[in-house]
């Protein structure tokens, strides 16, 4: 049986951890690349003999399976560098590396720890500290490191953000990390975009997104509420998401199933607000309508019964009556204007549709329709009249509301 600790959920980043340190020693270190030049750590240091070389050729001796002497070397060129250079974290870093090559775990993570202390922008020591904490199962502190990592360098971020994305799908993990954000660190809007793409685990999405806090008053915190909204959608937990909406835009009463039935909001913050079309050919325009209850009403502009409006429900399963206020529903149209109910996931599709009654005054309207259980979040749709020609006035729809059916 696989383990489901923690520690499971991150011990895929241990062989990631370690191919970038090793990565990280050679690339940020000119040294390095002369000693791969040379092919000979005896003749770089014969070449350049100084405490650079030197830490390059320890980091070297260590990798690619080294044999019992090479760690030994490697000790004690990083001695020789520690006893002249004692706040030398490349050389206490290479020392506790070929000292767990030995065999000593407890003094190499001694070693690096006191490395640590030596400089906190040392990312190969960051790197080794993660991958100790993960092996450890200490989720809060290869947090701590990753967070460190990613603070000195950039370009670790690349690296190290699409491996952090994924292990927090694992809802222990993300509530660590959610526990990390509320300090806002440099690195949590690139983490947020790519976590947000790829998890599939909506109740880790809901944790990451009610730790940050997000504003809706900001409008990219705005558009970041948008695709969370949307990917919890697909994961299907559209009653998470909601109550995060309610949460963030200060509702405090989950009443009302469909928010801003009366149009008079315009928030703009889909799925849980209207989501309007804008085209040539189709619109939703929230406009003065005579009467229409409120200010406003939504009027369906185009003739070809397309969708021009939509907004996320999150309705358990039972039945449901939606009932609504319709005007200028003309004779003679090919088809009026429509209100369906769809399955938002799940291949459950269409739940319901209604055409509006005609209406050369305002008019109540009804729709009688049930949500069975696998129908996790559902779309209310409203879509424009079809017609051969323009319409000299075109349709409204006002107060929509839904609320359980009673028997």
């Amino acid at each position: 049986m696989a383990d489901s600790t923690p520690r499971a959920s991150l011990a895929f980043l241990a062989p990631v951890v370690l191919v970038t340190l090793a990565a990280l020693w050679f690339v940020s270190s000119f040294t390095a690349s002369m000693v791969l030049a040379s092919g000979s750590p005896a003749a770089a240091l014969a070449w350049w003999p100084t405490d650079s070389a030197r830490n390059g050729v320890a980091g070297r001796l260590v990798l690619n399976e080294p044999s019992p002497s090479d760690a030994a070397a490697a000790v004690a060129l990083s001695n020789e560098v520690l006893e002249r250079s004692p706040v030398s974290a490349a050389a206490a870093r290479n020392l506790a590396l070929a000292t767990l090559l030995q065999g000593d775990l407890g003094a190499a993570r001694r070693i690096i720890a006191l490395g640590e202390g030596l400089s906190r922008r040392d990312v190969p020591t960051q790197m080794w500290l993660i991958e100790d904490r993960v092996q450890a199962g200490d989720i809060p502190g290869a947090l701590v490191h990753y967070h460190r990592a990613m603070q000195t360098s950039r370009d670790t971020r690349e690296t190290l953000l699409p491996v952090l994305a994924q292990a927090a799908s694992d809802p222990v993990i993300a509530r660590s990390l959610a526990a990390t954000f509320v300090r806002r660190p440099e690195w949590w809007s690139d983490f947020l975009g790519r976590f947000v793409a790829t998890t599939d685990s909506p109740e880790s999405l809901m944790l990451i997104a009610r730790g940050l806090r997000l504003d809706p008053r900001s409008d990219i915190d705005r558009a970041r509420l948008v695709t969370i909204y949307q990917r919890a959608a697909i994961l299907g937990d559209a009653a998470g998401a909601r109550g995060l909406f309610l949460q963030v835009t200060g509702q405090r009463s989950q009443a009302l199933l469909v928010n801003d039935g009366g149009f008079e909001q315009g928030r703009g913050m889909p799925p849980f607000d209207w989501a309007l079309a804008d085209e040539s050919d189709r619109a939703g325009v929230r406009e003065t309508r005579p009467g229409a209850t409120g200010a406003v009403a939504l009027t369906l502009t185009g003739n070809q019964g397309k969708e021009v409006a939509r907004q996320l429900l999150a309705l358990a399963p039972g039945r449901y009556r939606l009932t609504a206020r319709v005007g200028a529903v003309g004779p003679g149209l090919l088809s009026p204007p429509t209100v369906s109910v769809a399955c938002a996931s799940g291949d459950q599709g269409l739940v319901e549709s209604s055409r509006f009654p005609p209406a050369t005054a305002p008019t109540p309207m009804a729709m009688d329709f049930a949500i069975d259980r696998a129908c996790r979040g559902q779309w209310l749709i409203i879509s424009s009249a079809a017609n051969v020609g323009f319409l000299s006035d075109e349709p409204w729809i006002d107060d929509i509301r839904v609320v359980p059916a009673t028997r």
